[in-house]
């Protein structure tokens, strides 16, 4: 109960805090369009920016309107999640400095380094100012778009659950702040706790999961990348670098720290400069296996990590069943990871979100740049005709609007309700 009543507090407090100050990002400064001129986009990973583009709604039915949403966001941009992804790049090439073992372009390389290290200090794991303004953003345009939604009458209630990191906090806090500039009149119930963080963030259980994908990855390192190239442009020594230090894991380290890069604050020096295309085209790949191995659709191991996420699936089911009883509240609003939006949406939307397929080959079966970046969300749609029970639900990921496999459409994305519900129910077991 104390936790439960910390982190209330820490989320009420936040908001308030958010609401009484002056913004990171000045609201006359969201715009509704961002320019992909990222050349290397497709190779970050999860690590990538979330990219806003126009979107396109189907018109609903006739007769039909949005009453209702059922969201989860991913935390916006952020800083590399623990220092000792820096700790593993900086130690063994000021070892070497020490020793006078690195060359001029080994001198650079550990400058840049410290320039990033400098950068990331005390913030590790903290949400950027891009992961601000990117919350700001979404509620903006859910705003706009779903207007009706958060202007009906004798409904204002918005249910708001974060996992209990700082950084989902801190993106509710900038997200609420958006609806709040918005819509003045809605009414925010903002709770964190335990309870809450086990659906939440559900990926406690995988460490099983974990631990084979991550042997396998050191395995294929160091079967599959040559360090030739890379000791011999930082090192005096290639070889006795090779023995003296673990350059597997430096690589490794100077891939996350380019992947990350266009999340970081402007002046950070770009890591991947330091890898060649082949180097990081082949840890992204890495990447891409172990997230698809353990949060999507995999042949060898989505039995085992899909019923973690039903409690989420209860959760969501739950609280829109409510809110069409008439409970007042017109969204609940849910600020978690990664993690858990990945095998959340790999339930609701099956293939049509991951292919199913064996892990080693994910890069043929899904993207994780292009389907789990920074700040990806899930909004379902409820839409009512009048005041009867005839309800209609659409899914849209990443703002976009998706199909459901398995179900029979209404028109275009929309769905019966009823159907969806049940559709779901019978995958959990309930």
């Amino acid at each position: 109960m104390k936790s439960l009543i910390r982190h209330s507090f820490l989320a009420i407090a936040l908001f308030a805090a958010v609401c009484c100050s002056s913004p990171v990002v000045d609201r006359s400064s969201l715009s509704y369009e961002t320019n992909e001129t990222d050349s290397l986009w497709q190779y970050r990973s999860i690590l990538r920016p979330y990219h806003f583009e126009k979107v396109v709604d189907t018109p609903a039915p006739a007769g039909y309107e949005p009453f209702y949403i059922a969201h989860y966001g991913r935390h916006g941009s952020r800083y590399v999640e623990r220092e000792t992804s820096y700790q593993a790049m900086v130690k063994p090439l000021e070892d070497a400095h020490s020793k006078g073992l690195l060359t001029q372009e080994g001198e650079r390389l550990l400058s840049d380094i410290h320039a990033y290290g400098r950068i990331s200090d005390g913030m590790y794991g903290q949400i950027s100012e891009l992961g601000a303004f990117e919350h700001r953003m979404l509620a903006d345009r859910m705003a706009a778009r779903f207007e009706k939604v958060f202007t009906q009458n004798g409904a204002s209630h918005v249910g708001c659950v974060p996992s209990q990191y700082s950084r989902c906090e801190i993106s509710m806090a900038y997200f609420l702040l958006e609806l709040k500039d918005n819509f003045p009149r809605l009414d925010f119930y903002m709770v964190a706790g335990d309870k809450y963080n086990r659906y939440i963030n559900n990926a406690f259980q995988v460490g099983p999961i974990n631990e084979a994908t991550l042997q396998n990855t050191k395995d294929e390192m160091k079967e599959r990348f040559d360090l030739d190239r890379f000791s011999s442009m930082v090192f005096t020594n290639p070889k006795k670098a090779q023995r003296r230090y673990n350059l597997y894991d430096v690589c490794e380290q100077l891939f996350v720290a380019g992947a990350i890069h266009e999340c970081l604050p402007e002046g950070c020096p770009d890591l991947f400069q330091w890898l060649s295309p082949e180097e990081i085209r082949l840890q992204y790949s890495f990447m891409n296996n172990r997230l698809y191995a353990r949060h999507c659709n995999s042949n060898e191991f989505r039995a085992q990590r899909q019923p973690q996420c039903y409690g989420l699936v209860c959760d969501i089911l739950d609280k829109a069943d409510a809110a069409i009883e008439g409970n007042g509240t017109v969204a609940d609003l849910r600020f978690g990871h990664d993690a858990a939006l990945m095998v959340l949406m790999s339930i609701i939307l099956g293939e049509n979100y991951s292919a199913y397929g064996p892990w080693v080959n994910s890069v043929e079966l899904w993207s994780s740049a292009e389907m789990i970046p920074m700040a990806s969300n899930l909004q379902m749609v409820l839409y009512r005709k009048g005041s009867s029970d005839d309800l209609l639900v659409k899914v849209l990921w990443n703002e976009k609007e998706y199909e459901v496999p398995g179900l029979e459409a209404v028109k275009g994305p929309y769905y019966r309700w009823d159907d969806f519900e049940a559709r779901l129910n019978g995958i959990i077991g309930r």
